[in-house]
């Protein structure tokens, strides 16, 4: 028995059986390491591809409590998971730091945060004030 196939066969057959490959590009960086990932700009040359089974991007401000200094962490990457109530919430560490995490499903969604820089200040004045009553305990 002979079987021909022709071009349009196999094309038909390639895309049946083509695996699914939209993986999305997130910001990739740390801000500890990285000194053009700040807060509000990071760099396009960190924009990179994520794997397939992370279709989210991830943007988290770390501010660590138990620092005396006025620095906080950026960390911008892909995910597996995201927070399915809420684009922006707060971290799962609460004792030691505070974290803001915003998870987004679109290229390049993690580049900044949607609160402004205003809100950004007013953040980091409670957390100083939160330090404050740690360190100085009544």
């Amino acid at each position: 028995m002979h079987v021909k196939i022709n071009a349009l066969q196999v094309l038909l057959l390639l895309f049946v059986f083509q695996r699914e490959s939209k993986a999305i590009r997130c910001y990739q960086c740390n801000s500890k390491k990285d000194k053009d990932c700040t807060i509000n700009s990071v760099d396009i040359k960190y924009l990179k591809p994520c794997l397939a089974s992370q279709p989210f991007c991830r943007k988290a401000v770390y501010i660590y409590y138990f620092m005396n200094s006025r620095d906080y962490t950026i960390i911008r990457e892909c995910a597996k998971f995201g927070n399915a109530n809420k684009e922006c919430y707060r971290g799962r560490y609460p004792r030691d730091s505070y974290q803001l995490v915003c998870e987004c499903k679109s290229t390049g969604c993690n580049r900044s945060t949607t609160f402004s820089s205003e809100t950004f200040t007013i953040l980091y004045i409670l957390c100083q004030f939160i330090v404050f009553l740690v360190r100085n305990p009544t």
